[in-house]
């Protein structure tokens, strides 16, 4: 599943080879500054898949679901992500 691939690539790098390095850096302030640490890593993967559920659930070519989760981490709205994660957070806490 590419879904997995890409989730464990994310975790794994912490999102360094996927998105700009001013957005690395503020994502990894926030896994910095998150006081369990690197648990906030899941909730940014969950956060940018969320922001794209429908274009996900629309896609049955395994290319084309490749494709979108390559661009997912590039998305322009960085900041409602980064809020995403932070509410996905708050509610599993």
């Amino acid at each position: 599943c590419p879904i997995a691939v890409f989730a464990f690539r994310w975790c794994t790098l912490l999102f360094a080879q996927d998105v700009s390095l001013e957005s690395a850096v503020r994502l990894w302030d926030c896994f910095i500054a998150d006081p369990k640490r690197f648990d906030f890593v899941p909730h940014a993967c969950l956060a940018a898949l969320l922001s794209h559920r429908d274009e996900l659930l629309a896609l049955e070519e395994q290319g084309a679901l490749a494709e979108l989760l390559r661009r997912i981490p590039r998305q322009p709205d960085f900041d409602g992500w980064l809020r995403r994660a932070w509410a996905i957070c708050s509610l599993e806490r």
